[in-house]
């Protein structure tokens, strides 16, 4: 995503206070849908079926990925609930893309399902993925694709990962989290077509959240947010990303790519 003109670079944390979704835009160009196969899902049937009658709201899926170790702690899944689910749109349904391992913790360290599970009832997703090991997720090793910063020209990725302690590997943790990252948006979106095929349903819009931000402050509803910009996405860095449906290609152009690519990997349209 092309950041809009003053945006601030943030430093990382494990857990980011979001206000409400705010107003930087990207205009929607060469964005398609995508294809692809994911795991097998757990799919949960809600109260209340998708559907695409507008006296409902926008229909938009709320797919919240990543890590799991800071998504079961109550404040942030609910959250989650109360002011993203619950307010962006009364039509919304959330599909969650969850990974349990993770290299600070080490698979003794390893967040239980019960906690998951409790997390996930509170939640209440319409799909949902958990994978246990990062093999299951994807995997560096089994790719025909390794990243080489030297051969990245310096105008696309390879100017973020330029360090050269981070060189010394064929493909850098630096890339190996991105990657994981992209794959859990990859992975949303299939699950966004598995529903609308299920239901005969078209979602209107995708919103892509993190398991680690808290929502101090109901966001703004999807309709006020889509009327303003219809032709935009809204985004914050990589905490919040509200996409119009025919633009979910943003979620999975740089996973395609790297499953597609031979060789070296020079980013996404190279």
């Amino acid at each position: 995503l092309k950041m809009a003109p003053g945006s601030a670079a943030m430093s990382p944390v494990s857990a980011f206070l979001l206000l409400a979704l705010p107003t930087l835009t990207t205009s929607l160009k060469n964005v398609a849908h995508s294809g692809g196969s994911p795991l097998q899902a757990h799919k949960h049937t809600p109260h209340v079926l998708p559907s695409n009658d507008k006296n409902k709201g926008p229909l938009v899926a709320v797919c919240v990925v990543g890590l799991v170790r800071n998504f079961v702690d109550p404040i942030v899944h609910t959250s989650i609930k109360q002011n993203l689910l619950d307010k962006i749109s009364d039509n919304a349904y959330a599909i969650t893309i969850l990974k349990r391992y993770d290299d600070h913790l080490g698979d003794k360290g390893m967040v239980s399902k019960k906690k998951i599970n409790h997390a996930l009832r509170v939640i209440r997703p319409i799909r949902s993925i958990i994978y246990d090991k990062e093999e299951q997720d994807f995997s560096l090793s089994a790719s025909s694709c390794h990243y080489d910063a030297e051969s990245v020209p310096k105008t696309n990725m390879g100017v973020y990962y330029s360090w050269k302690n981070a060189m010394k590997q064929p493909n850098p943790p630096l890339f190996r989290n991105s990657l994981g990252q992209m794959k859990g948006a990859w992975d949303c979106v299939q699950q966004v077509k598995d529903v609308e095929k299920q239901y005969n349903v078209t979602f209107d819009a995708v919103f892509r959240g993190r398991t680690d931000s808290v929502w101090v402050k109901p966001v703004k509803p999807a309709k006020e947010l889509m009327q303003k910009t219809p032709k935009s996405i809204l985004h914050w860095w990589d905490m919040a990303i509200l996409a119009p449906r025919n633009a979910t290609g943003i979620f999975t152009h740089f996973y395609d790519g790297w499953t597609k690519c031979k060789g070296s990997w020079k980013g996404v349209g190279h």
